[in-house]
């Protein structure tokens, strides 16, 4: 479920949205749109891999897409850890996503061990396994 509220902050229009499940199912994405910028969260991690512990691999993708309709190419996207990035590395990551999304799917459907899944999926195999196994729990009903 996809929610927002708007706020006036001294003047200043914030958009508060829920764009989906991805990292958590409450991610919380704050957006300044006078501003050009967009608190992403861990939606977005640029520090590193994300964290997929408490996720939602199968629908992560479509909460980033969620989020990319709001952005433009010159909006300033602040990531849960590490540097500020663009629309392009929002779009990257979100294509990185919905691979590992397609390898969950195929694997789970084919009888693959998660340890398969995360040795081809696009991140290091330790985030990758924890994806694989919360993705197969999501197709299994038990997440």
């Amino acid at each position: 479920m996809r929610t927002e509220a708007v706020l006036d902050v001294g003047g200043r229009r914030v958009v508060l949205r829920h764009p989906g499940r991805g990292h958590t199912d409450a991610d919380l994405v704050v957006q300044v749109p006078d501003a050009d910028l967009l608190v992403a969260g861990d939606l977005v991690e640029q520090a590193g891999p994300p964290a997929f512990e408490d996720s939602y691999p199968l629908q992560w993708p479509d909460a980033l897409a969620e989020l990319s309709r709001s952005i433009s190419p010159s909006t300033v996207v602040v990531p849960g850890h590490g540097e500020p990035v663009d629309a392009e590395f929002v779009r990257a990551q979100h294509a990185q996503l919905v691979e590992l999304a397609w390898l969950i799917r195929a694997g789970h459907t084919g009888g693959a061990p998660p340890e398969r899944v995360a040795a081809d999926a696009p991140f290091p195999a330790r985030h990758a396994l924890i994806a694989a196994r919360r993705g197969y729990a999501e197709l299994d009903g038990t997440a």
